[in-house]
């Protein structure tokens, strides 16, 4: 009979959460930029850990499009391209729009509440004339995105989408932190939830497509903004 040390396994589990978490918030901060090189040991030093969780964290980051490993020289971090963008943002609109006629009918008032509770929170910080945290942005606008394609019926609908969130999460931080667009973006959510929750659903799909629309627009203005050079 085999025994599975299930502290050990756990541990291990919670050493290479450690360092896949340590590496993705620093790529997501703008802390690690694309280019930039890491290595397992000099993660493995700054975490007080061995090389294996720290391949395994790099590993799962390989598969979420964060790094690519390079023979002989470590693992670079990564960016998506303008292209990229492009492809990506068209194929998430017909997904999340897919999901939003779904899940119209299973989006429950409290959820909504809940969303409306955390916009005005953010809409109360503009009309006192204070800057929300890029991070508090980007985490409540996962909030409302989320709100549609959990909800929806179509489960292959809500793993695309899941993995299509997880290559555009640092960008939705940098779109957040290089332009201005925190307040209109909290507007643009309100309007889509109020279409939801009064029964509106062929407005609220026009609001849909046209705001993620202009987050492909706002998104290329960060990474211009944030590839320009600094005396420009």
């Amino acid at each position: 009979m085999i025994i599975i040390n299930t502290h050990t396994k756990n541990k291990r589990k919670s050493l290479s959460s450690k360092a896949y978490n340590y590496i993705k918030e620093k790529i997501v901060s703008g802390e690690l930029k694309d280019g930039d090189i890491i290595t397992e040991k000099n993660i493995g030093e700054a975490l007080h850990m061995s090389r294996t969780p720290v391949k395994r964290a790099i590993t799962q980051l390989e598969l979420e499009s964060y790094l690519k490993s390079m023979d002989g020289i470590g693992t670079r971090i990564i960016g998506l391209s303008i292209k990229d963008l492009k492809d990506i943002y068209e194929v998430r609109t017909n997904l999340e729009t897919l999901a939003l006629k779904s899940s119209f009918s299973n989006i429950k008032k409290e959820d909504i509440e809940k969303i409306k509770s955390d916009l005005k929170k953010i809409k109360k910080l503009y009309d006192e004339n204070a800057e929300p945290e890029p991070e508090l942005l980007a985490e409540v606008d996962d909030a409302f995105h989320s709100l549609i394609t959990e909800n929806t019926t179509n489960d292959y609908v809500k793993s695309l989408v899941e993995s299509i969130d997880l290559k555009l999460e640092r960008y939705t931080v940098a779109a957040y932190k290089w332009t201005n667009t925190g307040e209109e973006a909290t507007r643009q959510h309100m309007n889509i939830l109020k279409e939801i929750e009064i029964g509106n659903y062929e407005t609220a799909n026009k609001y849909l497509k046209d705001h993620i629309n202009w987050s492909l627009d706002i998104l290329n203005e960060a990474l211009n903004k944030k590839n320009r050079p600094a005396n420009l």
